[in-house]
């Protein structure tokens, strides 16, 4: 039955983060940027609320192909469609449309600026 609701829920484009209060189930659209935490992450969403997950960046990493999520630093990822500046530096810094601010570390630095077409 829960791999049932996953498949409808997949097709949908919705994205499943369990929690110790249960499963909170998320448009992409509504995510901004995610920060890990040791073994946890933190969800941070457009409205304002925050979600914590217990599950490794690099396993909500693998979550998040499909959709249009980066890793720009070891501790986060940002929601492509969120950014709103860049800042050159030795890694750099992303601005996003909420006006946080996400450093890019030197590893990820070139995999962004290909994937903004610079």
């Amino acid at each position: 039955m829960l791999e049932l609701l996953h498949l409808v829920l997949n097709n949908q484009k919705k994205i499943l983060f369990p929690t110790s209060e249960g499963v909170h189930i998320l448009a992409s659209e509504e995510i901004m940027y995610l920060e890990s935490e040791s073994n946890y992450t933190t969800v941070f969403l457009k409205d304002g609320r925050k979600i914590v997950i217990s599950k490794t960046l690099k396993n909500v990493e693998e979550q998040l192909k499909e959709y249009s999520f980066l890793r720009v630093h070891s501790t986060y990822i940002v929601n492509l469609n969120e950014i709103e500046k860049y800042i050159r530096g030795d890694g750099g810094q992303l601005i996003l449309k909420n006006k946080t601010s996400i450093p890019v570390s030197r590893t990820y630095k070139l995999s962004l600026l290909a994937v903004l077409g610079m």
